[in-house]
């Protein structure tokens, strides 16, 4: 999470579109290794088509000195005013014009990160009585990637705030679905408030780490006969995404062991070792997730086994068991 807070904006300036690059840069050039967010001020009865043209859709952006040169006629000429004092229009807060709804005079402007978002946290200062959704309204508009929006102006309400230290508040702006935030627009439709922070959300996806657990069961009969059996539990997360297989599951040696293969799931490549396939002792292939699933084939001709399963839905799953021959004994259908 990057906020606000913690950058410095870029040479030049003021001017009605600025860029903020955090971390602070000394000195602030751009481009910059930081992340760079513009913000520029506009009408506030733009159209979505208008301010996509300044932002452009995806993860590429126009940047401040193209958005200068590009003679959109809906930035207007008031400067845009970042810090930590507040992030407004002409000064540090942000004006209605005494009217409700939105119409000419609102103050609005446009927050367009480099980055794409998961969400978007903004906070409101108390220094100007705060924000009062029964007598003020703050308005916002999200910008996907994908070049749609969130539709008409959301007001925020007062079931969005968040009380936080100082007597501030907040609202957090999030993405819909799998759409990721390109850019978002807030406009002061009536009243006004002093924004001191916004913070730029982004969240990633950690792989989890395998877990194995061992265990001994012991039974006990009515006349007081044990029992006693050691077995292991292990469960493997995925493999990173430039990995060759998206799961590798491993076996121990000596031990009977199930290794279970999930169909239900879009990750269709699995490796196995440590696979026993004694006389003795051979291990097994649980197939779950898909009743109706066929093995298409075994193919043991080289030095690993390949199983080829035909799911229902149309998908294919193979399974790569190292360095053994696999028998058609050797897999059973689990749970659906």
């Amino acid at each position: 999470m990057l906020s606000s807070a913690d950058g410095s904006l870029g040479a030049g300036g003021p001017d009605p579109v600025r860029t903020l690059l955090i971390p602070a840069q000394d000195p602030p050039t751009i481009p910059s290794p930081s992340e760079e967010i513009v913000f520029f001020g506009v009408n506030a009865t733009t159209s979505a088509s208008d301010i996509f043209s300044a932002i452009t859709p995806g993860a590429s952006d126009l940047t401040e000195a193209q958005i200068e040169a590009g003679g959109f006629a809906f930035i207007g000429s008031a400067n845009m005013n970042v810090s930590t004092s507040g992030i407004g229009i002409t000064n540090n807060n942000l004006d209605g014009n005494g009217t409700a709804g939105i119409n000419a005079g609102d103050e609005s402007f446009v927050i367009n990160p480099e980055t794409l978002l998961t969400g978007m946290k903004i906070f409101i200062d108390n220094s100007v009585q705060g924000y009062n959704p029964a007598t003020e309204e703050l308005y916002y508009t999200i910008f996907y990637d994908d070049g749609t929006t969130s539709g008409s102006p959301t007001k925020v309400l007062a079931a969005d705030l968040t009380s936080e230290d100082g007597g501030q508040t907040s609202f957090v702006i999030e993405r819909s679905d799998s759409k990721l935030i390109d850019a978002v627009q807030l406009t002061m439709g009536l009243g006004v408030i002093k924004i001191p922070v916004i913070q730029f959300i982004q969240e990633s996806e950690s792989l989890a780490s395998d877990i194995k657990l061992a265990f001994n069961a012991t039974l006990t009969d009515k006349d007081g006969d044990t029992a006693t059996s050691a077995f292991d539990a292990n469960l493997f997360a995925n493999d990173s995404a430039e990995a060759e297989f998206d799961f590798t599951l491993v076996g121990t040696g000596g031990e009977r062991d199930a290794f279970n293969i999930d169909l239900s799931v879009a990750e269709n490549l699995y490796q196995v070792t440590g696979f026993d396939a004694g006389l003795s002792l051979r291990d097994t292939l649980v197939l779950n997730g898909d009743q109706s699933a066929v093995v298409q084939s075994i193919d043991n001709s080289g030095a690993n086994s390949i199983v080829t399963v035909a799911e229902t839905g149309g998908q294919t799953t193979t399974i790569t068991l190292v360095g053994v021959d696999l028998l058609n004994s050797d897999i059973v259908f689990g749970g659906a």
